[in-house]
């Protein structure tokens, strides 16, 4: 009678963490940038509405 051995290796490699890591940094990198450029763009729209405000303050 054979017996089979199972071996089961628990856990990840190095190289699986490795790239791992790398997919999660490129994907958060591109979600900051958007956010970022949201901001930037959020900031902008309230500078204009603030200034079109003033004017209509100042034409009455």
């Amino acid at each position: 009678m054979k017996f089979k051995i199972r071996i089961s290796h628990y856990g990840f490699t190095l190289t699986e963490l490795l790239v791992a890591m790398g997919i999660s940094g490129i994907v958060m990198a591109s979600t900051y940038s958007f956010y970022h450029s949201h901001q930037k763009s959020h900031v902008a729209q309230e500078q204009v509405v603030a200034m079109q405000q003033n004017l209509r303050e100042a034409m009455y």
